[in-house]
């Protein structure tokens, strides 16, 4: 069974490889395809701040995730979730460095 494609996929696959391919010279389907699930994951409003506090408020910051994704002294119900947590955190960050490259946070 095929699953649906996101409604931006199709966009986002197409500015991702003319900037990597055309732009960049970088030809690589796996990390076009990763970068485009990334974007349309992203692009909804629900996936932004996933990671939350002991207290259930979304995280915004970026070593506030990286305290919360410690399963003995954060939030982390366990050693899967802080894997789960801190591959989040990674899409996050090359997410929010590629929407604000001038940013510090």
């Amino acid at each position: 069974m095929q699953t649906q494609a996101h409604p931006l996929e199709l966009f986002f696959h197409q500015a991702v490889r003319n900037s990597y391919e055309g732009k960049l010279g970088l030809h690589d389907p796996e990390l076009t395809g990763y970068i485009t699930r990334l974007l349309c994951d992203f692009s909804e409003a629900g996936n932004l701040y996933k990671v939350i506090d002991k207290t259930g408020r979304p995280i915004e910051d970026l070593e506030g995730m990286i305290e919360a994704a410690d399963p003995i002294f954060g939030s982390a119900s366990s050693f899967d979730a802080e894997r789960s947590v801190r591959k989040y955190i990674g899409d996050y960050a090359l997410f929010a460095g590629g929407m604000y490259p001038g940013a510090k946070d």
